[in-house]
């Protein structure tokens, strides 16, 4: 990253984490394995530990705001986090289709003679 400053940093003991306001000024929009890159490096904590939740810029600005919270241990963050509807999806194991039967006249069959 070109220049990375900490804007706000505080501690939350309810969740187990650190709160953390980061400002980016870069050419380009920073990526997430970037970010993720920076902060794990400045406050030595592994990637799995980190969340980023937002990523904000102005229009024609080439600074970004982070907001990214880093948990004390991965288990915390995967029980406060809220998981992404994909991932629910696919965790799930496949549902059979429910097969459904049509009977005409009440399962008699008609003759004409």
């Amino acid at each position: 990253m070109e220049n990375v400053k900490v804007i706000q940093e505080r501690e939350n003991p309810l969740f187990s984490r650190k709160e953390i306001i980061l400002e980016i000024k870069k050419e380009t929009i920073p990526n997430q394995k970037e970010i993720k890159a920076v902060v794990s490096e400045k406050y030595s904590s592994s990637p799995d530990k980190i969340k980023i939740r937002k990523i904000k810029t102005k229009f024609g600005s080439k600074s970004f705001t982070v907001d990214v919270f880093v948990y004390n241990s991965a288990n915390e963050k995967t029980d406060i986090e809220l998981k992404k509807k994909r991932d629910e999806v696919t965790s799930r194991p496949m549902e059979k289709p429910v097969e459904t039967k049509v009977e005409v006249n009440g399962g008699k069959t008609e003759q004409n003679g």
